[in-house]
Order: C-alpha cells, then structure tokens, then sequence
C-alpha cells in the first residue's frame, strides 16, 4: 500500500490539481464493488456492491471525460450479466438504477456548469470522432494508444505489465472464477478504451510525448500494480517466470510498434518533460524520449524483485515491499524535484505573479486578449476574481462596457504600444507593459 501510493504515476499528476487525484480513488472502488456484487455472498451485501459499482462509474463521468469508458464498460456489464443470470437479477437492476441516476446528474451537472461561462465549448467529443473515423490519421491514433499502453506498463517498473498478461489470459481460462475473469476483462478493456479514446482526441500539436501520453491512464496504475504484486507473491515460480516473460513481450512489440510508426518525429518534436516524467526518470535522460533504454531500466527492476522472490519465497514479502516503496519514494522525489518544481516555477509568474506585476485589483472586470500566450490565458481562467474574466479579440470585437482592465500581447518590436490597438477608444490607455513576459495592460480612464 505504501508503495502503490508513492508510485510516481498516482502522486505527479495529483500535484497540479486536477482530477487525475480523485480518479485512482475511484477506479479502485468501481472494481471491487464490481468484484463483490459478481462474487457469491450474501444478497444484501451484494446489493451494495453493485449501487456501489454503479455510482463510482458515473461519479468518474462527473470528474473527467474519461468516465464515459468507464460508464459505457460498467453498462456492457451489467446489461450482460442481467442477460446471463450471473448475479441475482434485481442486484443488478439496482447497479443499472445507480447508473442511470448518477449519469443523468452527471450530464445536468456539466450543463449547468458549461452555462456559467461565456467560452465556447470543448471540442473533445468532435476530434474524439475524427480521430477514430477519419483514415488519414487512423494510424496516429492506433500509434498513440499503443505508446501509452507501452507507457502504462514501463511506469509501473513492468509490474502493471504483468497485471494486463495475467488479465488477458484469465479472460479466456477456465482456471479462474467468473468474478476474477471479468472484473481482469474489465481492466485491461478499461486500459485500451481510455488509450484509444484519448489518443484519438489528442491535437496535433507536434509534441512528442503524444506519442507515449501516459496521464489519462495512469489512474489504472495503483489496481494494475497491487495486481501485478499478487501475481509475484501468490503464483509459483514456473508461473511468475512465464508471466514476467509475457510482460516483457508485449512491452519491447508494443515499443518497436511505436518506434516504427513514428519514427524520426520520436526525436524531432517539441520535447516536454512534463509529459514523460516516469520514463525520463528510467532513462535517466531528462532531455530526450529513449523509449528502449527506458524500458530495459524498468525490467531491471522487475527482475530484481522477482530474483528476491524466487530466492527468498514468502518469507521475504517484507522485503520486497520495503524496497518498493523506498524505490518508489525516490522515484517521485527525484521527478518532483526535476520535473514538478521546476514546471511549477515557470508556471508561477503567468498565474499569482501575473497578477501582482500587471496589478490587476479584486474588483477588476478582466479582459484577456485571444492572441495573449496561451499558458497565461490558460492560467488565468483558475485565478478567482470577484470581477467577470472575458477573452476576446479587442481589434475587431467591441470590449464589454463594464471592463476596467485589459491584457493584449506586446506590440510589434520599435512601435508605440497603442499600435496594437489602433483604432482603441480615447478612454483607454496603456498602463504598463512587461517585456519579459510579453503582455500589456491596458486601463479605462
């Protein structure tokens, strides 16, 4: 437990405030509600288990986009399983009542949020469409979900891979009870259902982490790696052998798959470290993507803990979890002091620093420029002003009557600041300008 949460994966993305620190949570709860209502028991504690399985699901939809895998993957199941008669039907009927509940009032809750703004939008769902449809990027797609799953075992040191090996080969064994089978089925199909989705909805923007995104999966990672551990402590030798094999495997064919599709736009793109904290870490390179080199470091550490199991046995646990999670704890201090710090410091001056230097005051009623950089844009829409935030185009949009503060880009080296603005109001004036960071702010009179 104490090495699954320091796990680089679920502490990184947490430290940014975003969704990413519920959803581990979450998936982690769905699953083995879904374990427990599938498995036999007493019907009233099934009856729990599966509101529970259905509530978690679509308590994900309300927190992130990728919920809506998990909400179409919980309904597949429990429609199925009412077919099949696998679990006493009216546990079921109340698993699909928490379902449909909880994702209507996730869908009215986003409606209500998305009319409580004036921006446009998220265009998620059409580039989603496209990226599956559309056969001139098809392979982009496919290149881009295969590099996170790649990604998603090699930030689990291999131990999630193991996880997905034995997942897979349950699904089709006699060997495991139903319960195991499908809620393994389920994972793995999770894994693949957010890569492909996310992979298709990523923009081309030319960076090269992409390719091997690894975020919008990593809130598998703390089920896969506590599974991927079981499988260490509870199968034979004969077993963890072959599965290990497995898993190295499939990670070197899903690494060369990506090698050969990308190819040259592996090493030529925008490089950002934030991206890839966990396999520049493996690599020790926090300058490049060597995706090999990555993958080997991640192996090693696989097979050390697998030595200490085969020569120790069980008598060793202790040991093992020991050096997991030091091992762990070192990981996210090292990428938290390579990786988030910095990240943070540059971030710093365009969110709470902006707001100092340009002088902006609580009562202010902000317009921000749409051709302002777009980390400062992007940051300040989590500033909280008692004030309204609009972004426009002040050159060919009228600007709201009620604005007192305006932020615009810099205007053309040698020029006056107003020729940005030419043709601005006689009521507004430039109050100061900031070289640096490539802004200016504009006041009324």
């Amino acid at each position: 437990a104490g090495a699954t949460a320091l796990l680089p994966p679920v502490i990184f993305y947490s430290e940014f405030v975003m969704s990413d620190t519920v959803l581990p949570v979450l998936i982690l709860a769905w699953l083995l509600c879904m374990h427990g209502w599938l498995s036999e028991g007493p019907v009233k504690h099934r009856y729990w288990y599966a509101a529970g399985t259905g509530a978690a699901a679509a308590y994900t939809m309300a927190t992130h986009d990728r919920g809506g895998v998990v909400v179409a993957l919980t309904g597949v199941v429990l429609v199925g399983v009412l077919v099949l008669r696998w679990a006493p039907w009216r546990t079921t009927l109340v698993g699909l009542g928490a379902l449909g509940v909880g994702s209507v009032g996730a869908k009215a809750l986003s409606w209500w949020l998305d009319r409580q703004f004036t921006v446009e939008p998220s265009k998620v769902g059409s580039y989603l469409i496209d990226g599956l449809k559309n056969p001139d990027i098809l392979q982009r797609t496919l290149t881009r979900t295969t590099g996170q799953i790649w990604y998603f075992i090699v930030s689990t040191w291999g131990i999630g891979g193991l996880a997905v090996v034995v997942c897979l080969f349950a699904l089709f064994s006699g060997r495991f009870p139903r319960p195991h089978r499908i809620v393994g089925g389920v994972m793995v199909a999770l894994l693949v259902g957010t890569a492909l989705a996310s992979a298709a909805a990523l923009p081309d923007d030319a960076r090269i982490d992409n390719w091997v995104y690894a975020r919008y999966v990593a809130y598998l990672v703390p089920v896969a790696f506590v599974a991927g551990v079981a499988v260490l402590a509870r199968f034979s030798l004969r077993n963890v052998v072959l599965t290990v094999a497995g898993s190295v495997v499939l990670t070197l064919v899903l690494a060369k798959l990506v090698i050969w599709s990308a190819g040259k736009l592996l090493h030529t793109q925008v490089f950002i470290g934030w991206g890839m904290p966990d396999v520049t870490f493996l690599a020790a390179d926090w300058s490049r993507l060597n995706m090999m080199r990555s993958t080997a470091a991640a192996f090693i550490i696989l097979g050390a803990v697998a030595l200490m199991l085969v020569a120790g046995g069980r008598r060793v646990l202790w040991a093992v979890g020991l050096s997991l999670a030091l091992f762990a704890g070192f990981a996210t201090a090292t990428i938290t002091e390579q990786v988030a710090y910095p990240h943070s410091d540059w971030r710093k001056p365009l969110a709470t620093g902006f707001t100092k230097a340009a002088g902006i005051k609580p009562k202010d009623n902000l317009v921000l420029a749409w051709d302002l950089d777009g980390s400062l844009r992007m940051a300040q829409a989590f500033e909280v002003y008692d004030g309204r935030v609009w972004y426009l185009d002040p050159r060919w949009q009228p600007v709201p009557a009620a604005a007192t503060a305006l932020v615009t880009p810099l205007a053309e080296e040698g020029k006056a600041p107003e020729s940005y603005w030419k043709e601005h109001p006689d009521e507004w004036y430039v109050e100061r300008t900031n070289k640096q960071q490539g802004w200016m702010i504009w006041r009324k009179r």
